[in-house]
């Protein structure tokens, strides 16, 4: 009788020991889906102020490309008015000195086309390297949204795995405490 009422009492033991333990494994399973979702959160809000502030770069980016197209044409017209000015002074001078008019003339138009040479090369300069800037800036951009993209693609398949219920049947054999516990009591006679 004794022997019966202590092979009870294991078995309540034992079975108390197994409910308190899942309990506790329920308790810590929650607590990682709270700690991930919490993580998931702080990950979203990151995403989103880095957007935000990408944006703003953006902006302050081609506002200010706006702004020195303002000041070149500005600089262009000082220059063209400063060009016509001197443009008249020579050609008063020309008037004053008949006798080297011609010569000034030569001097003038190699001058004019020399100007309009340079400030052509200098302009196709400037566009190209404009050009290169803007398309490095667009692939640096675009490599940046690919990137981001493919970390969102595997922190959404992490969290899909990590989320999956437990599946028992056939394929690889369940390690977790209940697998054991399920392994365990099939074992006993």
């Amino acid at each position: 009788m004794d022997r019966m009422r202590r092979i009870e009492d294991e078995a309540r033991r034992d079975n108390e020991l197994r409910l308190d333990t899942m309990a506790r494994e329920m308790e810590r399973d929650r607590q990682e889906r709270e700690r991930q979702r919490e993580q998931d959160r702080l990950e979203q809000e990151y995403r989103e102020a880095a957007l935000r502030d990408q944006m703003e770069r953006d902006r302050r980016y081609h506002q200010e490309r706006e702004q020195e197209r303002e000041r070149e044409r500005a600089r262009d017209k000082d220059r063209e008015r400063d060009r016509q000015r001197e443009e008249a002074r020579r050609d008063q001078e020309r008037h004053d000195h008949a006798r080297n008019r011609e010569q000034a003339q030569r001097e003038q138009a190699q001058r004019d086309q020399a100007d309009r040479e340079r400030r052509e090369r200098e302009r196709d300069t400037a566009r190209r390297d404009q050009e290169r800037r803007d398309q490095q800036a667009e692939r640096e951009r675009e490599q940046a949204r690919r990137d981001q993209m493919e970390r969102d693609r595997k922190a959404a398949a992490d969290r899909v795995r990590n989320e999956r219920p437990m599946q028992y049947g056939p394929g690889p054999a369940p390690t977790d405490w209940r697998a054991r516990q399920q392994s365990n009591s099939l074992e006993k006679p």
